[in-house]
């Protein structure tokens, strides 16, 4: 049986103590006024403290709720504002307080900008929870779970322990609420789990287990209960050992859900044993309500009818009297059927059963009006879970694409660095074969010009006499050597190599006085070339000069200048250097 009776809301405040409904009345305008009376005479730090306790008193048993904002203001006016911890201490118990009288407009409105202004710690977190609880109560369920995954990857990343559980708390919740017990029981689980693991929230811990034992309840599963409750149990006395004073309400959750497990295995003696202990730890009449209807069940269960009718009356008759409305339900259908067992109340039973339909044709007519928010808000919560396993998946494709990019890129950087070490080798080999033939051609331009050439129409001395063959052929490569020079002179005055209409073999060979055979043969002979591959060498050169002087020309801009076309170019100098023009111009400016 699910029971949801009190404590959640008014009972978190304290356990009271007084005997009647008068003396606890009574006994709170007594504390009341002694504590008005002690603020007037004291001052500074004390007079806050004084402050301080007065409002919980207020906050604790106050049911005017007018009068718990008037002493909340007050209150709030005696803290110092530096003092952040002392009022969102206040602003916590007025926030308990506007819950259990059910201002869930009025806390909400206060809740969210005291969150955004909040560092993430655990008052923020414990904050989130109740605000969470207010989107529960006003069944904003889609909004809640939007919220709660915000909450969890908040949590997540700040590495708060709280903020993880009270998420898998309310998202247990979120669950039950939808009647989805099994994802509500896994979700609790997880919740138990992670603070046991921590083992600091006992509190939240305790709601976890009475959580989940609810479920477990719906399911049946009543063995899985009984054997939740060693550990539930470890819990409040380690709580009690850490705080250094006893929990009685803790321990009245834990009696009263031992005493209903117990009662379910058919465990009667020890579901006895759990509710005399539990009227021993409070004095509450609201308590001792709910206690006095365990034992109903238990009579009940003995075949004691008579007495157990007793008992749930006097159950029910402090139920209506407390306000316990959640309490109601469960202990009219335990009257019920307690009626019908008897056999000797027949009179009561048709009008009991009327009032118990009506009820559950309410609940029903409700239950309808939910079910397309509720199917809304389960599709909600299976996306949000499909959205963490496909979240799981990408970061798992993500690091591996992470892990493969860096392994490419070290092959390229390696790769890069081989081709840089080799491109600067080819370089500096460029420069110095061009210093090699510079050097070379002008050692030859000096012999040129300290001996006579011989007429290149024949081979004769002046005399007309022939000379001997051997000598002929030593002139005939001198001047061979002299009109290739004397080209070279010719093309790259001007640039005139790179005028493609000038670069013609017999307007050349005009230029130089001879004929287009001599000059062909004298090229091919001195430098093993075409005197098509010849001018290409020069236009070459003035490209590699202008690509080492002039970064702000572009590439093809060179190629144009030196008379070749873009891929004409490229082609030649990759022929010839073994290297692109781009690569080449970087590597003048390293060097």
């Amino acid at each position: 049986m699910r029971k949801r009776f009190l404590y959640i809301g008014c009972l978190l405040c304290c356990i009271l103590v007084s005997p009647t409904m008068a003396g606890q009345a009574e006994w709170y305008v007594q504390v009341k006024d002694s504590l008005i009376g002690v603020i007037a005479t004291q001052r500074g730090a004390k007079k806050v403290e004084s402050y301080k306790q007065l409002f919980y008193e207020i906050y604790s048993n106050e049911q005017n709720l007018d009068t718990i904002r008037a002493y909340y203001r007050l209150v709030k006016a005696h803290i110092p504002s530096g003092d952040s911890q002392a009022q969102y201490a206040l602003f916590a118990q007025y926030l308990s307080a506007l819950f259990n009288k059910g201002e869930y407009d009025e806390g909400l409105q206060l809740a969210l900008p005291w969150l955004e202004r909040m560092p993430k710690n655990d008052n923020y977190f414990s904050l989130y929870l109740d605000v969470l609880n207010i989107y529960q109560q006003k069944g904003m369920y889609q909004t809640e779970l939007e919220e709660v995954n915000k909450m969890y990857n908040e949590a997540k990343t700040v590495g708060s322990d709280l903020g993880r559980i009270a998420s898998l708390y309310t998202m247990g919740n979120v669950y039950a609420a939808m009647r989805r017990h099994k994802e509500a029981i896994d979700y609790f689980h997880q919740c138990i789990a992670l603070a046991k693991e921590g083992g600091r929230y006992s509190e939240l811990l305790l709601y976890a287990y009475d959580s989940l034992c609810d479920e477990l309840n719906y399911e049946k599963r009543f063995q899985e209960q009984a054997d939740l409750l060693p550990g539930w149990l470890q819990l409040i006395e380690r709580a009690e050992r850490t705080n250094k004073h006893s929990s009685p309400l803790a321990r009245f959750m834990f009696y009263e859900r031992a005493a209903a497990v117990h009662i379910s295995l058919g465990k009667i003696d020890e579901a006895e044993n759990y509710v005399r202990m539990a009227r021993q730890v409070t004095n509450n009449p609201g308590l001792k309500g709910i206690s006095q209807y365990y034992s109903a069940l238990i009579s009940e269960s003995r075949g004691h009818y008579e007495q157990a009718l007793e008992e749930v009356n006097e159950s029910y008759a402090t139920a209506k009297e407390m306000g316990q409305s959640s309490a109601i339900p469960d202990m009219l259908d335990a009257k019920l059927r307690i009626l019908i067992k008897t056999g000797t109340h027949n009179q009561e039973i048709y009008p009991l059963y009327q009032f118990i339909k009506a009820r559950n044709d309410s609940l029903y007519l409700q239950d309808a009006q939910k079910q397309i928010n509720e199917l809304n808000t389960i599709y909600k919560v299976d996306k949000i879970k499909a959205d963490r396993e496909r979240t799981r998946y990408h970061l798992t494709l993500a690091l591996a694409g992470c892990a493969l990019l860096l392994i490419v890129m070290g092959v390229w950087g390696y790769h890069s660095r081989r081709i840089l070490r080799k491109n600067k080798i080819l370089y500096l080999q460029i420069k110095e074969q061009a210093r090699l033939t510079q050097k070379l051609n002008q050692t030859i331009a000096e012999i040129s010009r300290k001996m006579p050439m011989p007429s290149a129409a024949n081979n004769q001395t002046e005399e007309g006499m022939s000379l001997p063959d051997g000598e002929a052929s030593s002139e005939h490569k001198l001047w061979q050597e002299n009109l290739v020079s004397q080209l070279s002179d010719y093309l790259l005055e001007n640039k005139r190599f790179a005028d493609a209409d000038r670069i013609n073999d017999e307007e050349l060979a005009a230029a130089l006085f001879t004929n287009r055979t001599s000059l062909r043969d004298a090229v091919k002979n001195v430098t093993g070339e075409t005197l098509l591959e010849f001018v290409h060498d020069l236009q070459l050169e003035e490209a590699r000069r202008l690509l080492e002087s002039k970064y702000d020309w572009k590439i093809e801009s060179i190629a144009v200048d030196c008379g070749l076309s873009m891929t004409t170019f490229y082609r030649l100098f990759q022929q010839k250097y073994h290297i692109s023009p781009a690569q080449y111009r970087k590597m003048s400016k390293i060097a």
